[in-house]
């Protein structure tokens, strides 16, 4: 009698602010894989009798996320695994530099939200962002005594870097 297992995924993040996108669950057993979409659960239908107490393995792939990977029994008819966000919108970086010179300017305000960091000898910064704080885009503001403040939208992409160019008064 072929039975149903129903892999539930549960998002974890209190960020309700931040993107989900439909998880993808990848059901490996024997010599056969099937994926399906998660919207709350993937149930996988059909799946022969013989599998009752044998192991198959599972994977949850979802953007923002850090990838499930795991092997369970099939012990009984459905498993609830959580997803976790992974540091995608964890920290922004960048570099403040003069405008005309190109010169990095030490010392530059980096503010988002109510947080706020200061640039290094090289112009540089990286401002880490709490879960509940983090978005895909922030108003970004930089201040230096001597230029003109600089205020814009930037989004937020992993491992890249926000150039910016401030002004002399």
């Amino acid at each position: 009698q072929p039975f149903i297992y129903t892999v539930k995924v549960q998002n974890t993040s209190k960020n309700t602010s931040l993107p989900y996108e439909t998880p993808e669950v990848v059901f490996t057993y024997q010599d056969k894989t099937e994926r399906l979409k998660a919207d709350g659960e993937a149930v996988f239908k059909n799946l022969p009798s013989s599998l009752r107490g044998d192991s198959a393995h599972i994977k949850i792939i979802s953007h923002g996320f850090h990838t499930v990977d795991t092997t369970i029994m099939l012990d009984n008819n459905h498993i609830t695994l959580a997803i976790k966000r992974d540091d995608t919108y964890q920290s922004m970086i960048g570099q403040v530099k003069d405008a005309i010179s190109g010169e990095a300017i030490e010392g530059a305000t980096i503010m988002v939200l109510d947080l706020q960091t200061t640039t290094n000898n090289t112009g540089n910064f990286r401002l880490e962002i709490p879960e509940a704080k983090q978005k895909t885009e922030y108003r970004l503001r930089v201040s230096k005594k001597g230029y003109k403040d600089w205020i814009k939208d930037e989004p937020i992409i992993k491992n890249t870097e926000s150039i910016i160019q401030l002004e002399r008064q």
